[in-house]
């Protein structure tokens, strides 16, 4: 057993080990401990070039292995922004793949429902690295993003609830996650959340700002997602969640969006939601919202 490189300076992330394995061009990395011990690294490796990946799973794409009889998710690292049509999958070194790996371990260890890590695939391109990071499958789950669409409204609040309380707590946690959506977050079959992506999630003392930087991602995949059909969120639900996050952590989110929009005027980039939600009708242009108002106010 040996310590994963780099994988940080404090007590507990000293203490993780890792199986470490060379296969032609690849190397494994898996945790150690009974419940992730598997036999034949080459099996792993041929069902992880065979595998196709799911369809419309992942901007990088995920690929499911059945490794003994037991599901592992691996979910390829790529590049985003404006350059990733060049950047792609090309890495120099390993280290967003030790970084998620130990953000998943640490929130494992505080008892945050996230997925369980179990190691990670690196392919070696010679001069450049691709990388792969492996997690237990989670069976008979769904995105967050689905179950509320099939919810009912009793239902849909008790989720909302409970995704307020999550991210207060992920927030006393110090992580802070800058690509977080729905889709980083799955519904199990008992019915409870689990979080399954941290790709550029990072830890810090955890600043207002920060947290508004979250909120504001949110609520543009929500807006991507109703543009495309997928997802409808009413007013009175996204004012729910502002409610209770202001109620768990004294901060009024509501406001401080609000201020930032006036100061910097960024009413028609921002949609239709906050925009609406600020000052109703008056400010609203979009003549769905108005539809919508008009039936909340009846």
């Amino acid at each position: 057993m040996k310590a994963l490189a780099g994988i940080g300076e404090n007590k507990l992330e000293k203490k993780i080990k890792f199986e470490k394995t060379t296969f032609n061009r690849y190397t494994i990395y898996t945790l150690e401990g009974p419940a992730l011990s598997i036999t034949g690294f080459s099996t792993l490796i041929d069902r992880f070039c065979s595998a196709p990946p799911l369809e419309k799973k992942g901007r990088g794409g995920v690929k499911l292995l059945d490794i003994n009889g037991r599901y592992i998710a691996c979910r390829k690292y790529i590049h985003g922004g404006l350059l990733r049509v060049i950047t792609k999958d090309i890495f120099f070194s390993i280290k967003r793949a030790t970084e998620e790996l130990k953000i998943l371990l640490y929130l494992k260890e505080k008892e945050f429902p996230v997925v369980q890590p179990y190691g990670l695939i690196i392919k070696d391109n010679f001069v450049t690295k691709s990388l792969y990071i492996l997690t237990v499958f989670e069976e008979n789950s769904t995105d967050l993003s689905e179950v509320f669409c099939t919810s009912t409204r009793k239902q849909r609040f008790r989720i909302i609830k409970i995704f307020a309380q999550l991210m207060r707590h992920m927030e006393t946690l110090g992580i802070y996650h800058p690509d977080l959506h729905l889709n980083n977050v799955l519904v199990t079959a008992e019915g409870t959340m689990k979080f399954l992506d941290f790709d550029r999630a990072h830890r810090k003392s955890i600043t207002k700002k920060d947290m508004q930087r979250m909120f504001w991602r949110l609520n543009r995949y929500a807006e991507k997602m109703e543009k495309q059909g997928k997802l409808k969120v009413s007013i009175k639900e996204r004012m729910l969640f502002l409610r209770i996050y202001r109620r768990l952590s004294g901060f009024d989110m509501a406001e401080a969006m609000k201020n930032k929009v006036n100061q910097k005027g960024f009413l028609s980039r921002v949609g239709w939601f906050f925009e609406s939600l600020f000052y109703g009708n008056q400010g609203a242009t979009n003549s769905k919202f108005e539809i919508r108002n008009s039936k909340l106010q009846k």
